[in-house]
C-alpha cells in the first residue's frame, strides 16, 4: 500500500515523493517506478548471515536518516526501533509525521476477543498466524509514536485500537487501490461451474483450515472448482483472483485488507467475516458478503446456486471500491492533510 500511495501522490506536480523499505517480501510491489522512487533493503531475511545483516542495517539506516532530513513531511508505516539512529532523527528533525498502522502492529487481542469468538479460539489454541499481537506490544508501539508527536492516519479497523489518550486526534482513511491496474472481470452468468478462490497470506490468520472443511462438505453435493494460492507471488495471487467467481478472504480477524480490496476492484463477490464494530464503522453500502464460520457454508450455497446474484454483487463490489478505495481520490484527501501539517 505505501507504493500505491506514493504513485498517487506523484501525480501532483507540486510534490516530490520518495520511499524506503527495510523489507522486500515477494507479495509486495514497489509501484510504477521503483528504481527512482524507492530504496529497498531486505534486512530481516539476512539474519542467518551476520555480515549481510549488519551491512543491510547500516545501509538502511543511512538512507532512512538521509530521507528523513530531505523530507518536509514523513509518512511512516508499521513500527520503529528506539535503539536505531532513524528514531532519533525522526524525533529531533521536527518534521511532521503521519503514522499508518495496518494490522498486527497495534491490534489488541483483548479488544478483538470481546466481539470475535473465532479470533479468540485460534489465538488461544495458537493456530493464529500472528501470535505476537498483544496489548503491551500495541501500547509500546503507540507510545513510541506519541513520543515522536506523530499523528495516526488509520483505516477503520485500526481506529478500534488507537489509544485515544495518546492520540485524541487522528485521520481516517481507507486502503488505497490503483484502479487503473484492476480491470473488472465480473462473474460469468452463463458459466455452469463456479470458481472459488482463496489466497491466504497466513493460513492460520485467514481461517484456511476451516475454509477447507467447508469446501470438502460442499463438494459432496455441489460442482465447483476451488483454487487455493499461498506462498506465491502477488502476481500469481492476482491472476487467480481475476479468474474467480467468488473470492474467499479471511474469517478470523473480523475485518478486511488489501486482498479484499483487489478482489472488489476486479468485480468479484467477496466473502469475509466482519465483526460487529467493523460493520458499524463501514459505509452502509459495503457489498462484502459477511459470513462467519458458522454460516459460511449456507452463504456459499446461496451464491453457488445463483449466478445472477454473483454477477450483481460483483457490480456492487467494483462500485464500492471506486467510491471509497480509489487511490487517486484518497491521495487528494491526503494532500489536504499534508497541507495542514506544513
Amino acid at each position: 500500500m505505501p507504493a500505491i500511495t506514493l504513485d498517487a501522490l506523484k501525480k501532483y506536480s507540486n510534490l516530490e515523493v520518495k520511499g524506503i523499505s527495510i523489507v522486500n517480501p515477494k507479495y509486495l510491489s514497489f509501484g510504477e517506478d521503483p528504481r527512482n522512487t524507492w530504496k529497498v533493503f531486505d534486512v530481516f531475511t539476512s539474519i542467518k548471515n551476520p555480515f549481510a545483516l549488519i551491512k543491510n542495517i547500516v545501509l538502511a539506516e543511512f538512507y532512512l536518516c538521509k530521507r528523513i532530513l530531505w523530507a518536509d513531511v514523513i509518512i511512516w508505516q508499521w513500527d520503529t526501533r528506539v535503539y536505531l539512529p532513524h528514531f532519533w532523527f525522526l524525533k529531533f528533525s521536527g518534521k511532521p509525521i503521519l503514522v499508518e498502522w495496518v494490522g498486527s502492529d497495534i491490534r489488541v487481542p483483548e479488544i478483538v476477543m470481546g466481539f470475535n469468538t473465532y479470533y479468540k479460539q485460534v489465538f488461544e489454541n495458537k493456530t493464529y498466524g500472528y501470535l505476537n499481537e498483544s496489548a503491551s506490544r500495541s501500547l509500546w508501539i503507540q507510545r513510541k509514536f506519541k513520543f515522536l508527536k506523530a499523528i495516526p492516519y488509520a483505516c477503520h479497523e485500526m481506529t478500534l485500537y488507537i489509544n485515544k489518550q495518546f492520540f485524541p486526534n487522528y485521520f481516517k482513511t481507507f486502503q488505497r487501490v490503483d484502479l487503473r491496474k484492476y480491470k473488472p472481470s465480473y462473474p460469468d452468468r452463463t458459466n455452469p461451474k463456479c470458481i472459488l478462490v482463496h489466497t491466504p497470506s497466513s493460513i492460520g490468520g485467514k481461517g484456511t483450515y476451516y475454509v477447507r472443511e467447508v469446501i470438502q462438505k460442499l463438494k459432496l453435493n455441489y460442482s465447483f472448482e476451488y483454487v487455493e494460492i499461498s506462498n506465491k507471488t502477488h502476481a500469481q495471487a492476482l491472476a487467480a483472483i481475476g479468474a474467480a467467481d467468488i473470492f474467499l478472504d479471511q474469517f478470523i480477524s473480523g475485518s478486511y485488507g488489501m486482498a479484499t480490496c483487489e478482489a472488489l476492484a476486479m468485480g468479484k463477490p467477496v466473502f469475509c467475516y466482519l465483526m460487529e464494530p467493523m460493520v458499524k464503522l463501514l459505509p452502509e453500502d459495503c457489498p462484502l458478503v459477511n459470513a462467519n464460520l458458522d454460516i459460511l457454508e449456507e452463504k456459499l450455497i446461496e451464491y453457488l446456486n445463483n449466478a445472477e446474484l454473483r454477477y450483481q454483487t460483483g457490480l456492487k463490489s467494483r462500485a464500492y471500491v471506486e467510491k471509497y478505495h480509489d487511490a487517486d481520490k484518497l491521495a487528494g484527501q491526503l494532500l489536504e492533510i499534508i497541507k495542514t501539517l506544513v
